[in-house]
């Protein structure tokens, strides 16, 4: 993990750290999450196809689901609360001062 950090100060000049870099990539995702609630992308879109909640047909799981909706819809509400975000509606809290 060391010579990973090492490659980046050597290729961006940046003397970070791992938590930095973890915010670094907490922040991005929050900043996609409000651009696409912008530009009018709500929880109603974090979704499957209906496809994959369908049984599967033939082969060693004929019969079974290959994805729960209602489990998947509480793995969704589940990420959002943590990351922090309103679990109703998937909007990111606003950042602390």
């Amino acid at each position: 993990m060391e010579e990973l950090l090492e490659i980046i100060l050597s290729t961006t000049g940046w003397r970070t750290t791992w938590f930095e870099l973890m915010r670094l990539g907490e922040r991005s995702i929050n900043m996609a999450r409000v651009f696409n609630y912008r530009e009018g992308f709500t929880f109603k879109n974090d979704t499957l196809p209906e496809v994959f909640y369908h049984n599967f047909k033939g082969g060693p799981l004929d019969g079974q689901r290959a994805i729960n909706k209602k489990d998947f819809q509480k793995a969704v509400r589940l990420r959002y609360e943590l990351m922090g975000w309103n679990p109703d509606t998937g909007i990111p809290a606003p950042p602390p001062n």
